[in-house]
């Protein structure tokens, strides 16, 4: 792979395979048969160090399933060929759609587990961190609160945050503003524009005004 790239992706398709069962009628034989359906059919992306790339497309086209592959998350009955290929060493932080949180922990719990690992950081370099990232998206006074106790959008804001703090090479970003006001969502994409400085990223959204304020390259899917 080319040194200055961070992924590339050839030909990738996935499709899911169902197996179905037909009853002729409740005494006789039963039919089973595979449905497959396409989710994503010959993509290729090259993605550059220190470059943000945006994929726009509706809903159901395979964008959540394409961040998936990108992590190595398991996808059950996909069937998936293809190459995903990362720069050595990469390590990727995801914002989940679905935010992931811990519901029995704070919200400062949740963003300090994931560094907890990291010895060459400080716990107290780590806090200071988290405490001014949740300032900056005007969420500092919740820190004590329990995430189950948190607004659809503060979860989401949360598991932005969360991803942003986590010292990565990549950042896989799945819809981070969809369950955000207007004016809330304004202050944050100053925030994620501003913590973007030279990581790699790929942005999925529905709203392409969002993509082309943030990332260099916007792509339909």
């Amino acid at each position: 792979m080319n040194e200055n790239l961070i992924l590339k992706i050839e030909n990738l398709c996935v499709k899911t395979e169902t197996q179905k069962n037909f009853f002729k009628n409740s005494k006789v034989d039963v039919a089973e048969t595979f449905l497959q359906q396409e989710i994503i059919k010959n993509f290729s992306l090259e993605l550059k160090k220190g470059s943000i790339t945006g994929i726009f497309s509706p809903t159901g086209s395979g964008k959540t399933t394409l961040l998936n592959c990108i992590a190595g998350i398991p996808q059950k009955n996909h069937n998936i060929s293809g190459q995903i290929e990362l720069a050595e060493n990469t390590v990727i932080s995801y914002a989940f759609q679905d935010y992931r949180l811990l519901n029995n922990c704070t919200v400062l719990q949740n963003l300090m587990i994931p560094l907890e690992n990291i010895k060459d950081i400080s716990l107290t370099t780590k806090k200071n961190e988290a405490l001014s990232l949740l300032q900056k998206i005007k969420l500092e006074s919740k820190q004590n609160i329990k995430a189950a106790f948190l607004s659809g959008g503060e979860k989401q804001r949360i598991s932005l945050a969360r991803a942003l703090l986590y010292p990565s090479e990549l950042l896989l970003l799945d819809e981070p503003f969809n369950a955000l006001s207007e004016d809330v969502k304004k202050s944050v994409l100053g925030v994620v524009k501003e913590q973007l400085n030279s990581r790699s990223a790929i942005i999925i959204s529905h709203d392409k005004n969002d993509l082309d304020f943030l990332c260099n390259s916007v792509i339909r899917m």
